[in-house]
């Protein structure tokens, strides 16, 4: 799979963490046969297209998987049973963004 082929979602927090713009998008209706709780858009600054994605996707009825996926790559890291909230979700992708991109001297920063 590819990154995800989004047709609408609503932006809900957006930060500055180190020289990315992270987007949590809610939401989400995709072209994709996948559904999305949550996605986490990763954009170095100045580009126009996402370079990762997080997602968070319910499997099944009661079942959920985070996934890390990029034009050339895709991880499942995470699977649950129950829920995440959206804060939830919000802080474990940056804890994760944090941890891909070596930014533990950075602390992401709200945007309006």
């Amino acid at each position: 799979m590819a990154i995800p082929h989004i047709q609408s979602a609503l932006p809900k927090k957006r930060y500055k963490y180190g020289e990315f713009i992270v987007t949590l998008l809610t939401d989400v209706v995709s072209h994709d046969n996948v559904q999305y709780m949550y996605l986490v858009a990763v954009l170095s600054e100045g580009e126009n297209n996402p370079q990762v994605y997080i997602t968070y996707e319910q499997t099944t009825q009661n079942s959920y998987q985070t996934r890390v996926v990029s034009a050339q790559d895709e991880h499942i890291i995470a699977s649950q049973q129950a829920r995440m909230t959206e804060s939830a979700f919000c802080e474990f992708a940056l804890a994760g963004i944090e941890q891909m991109f070596g930014l533990s001297d950075e602390t992401p920063v709200a945007l309006n």
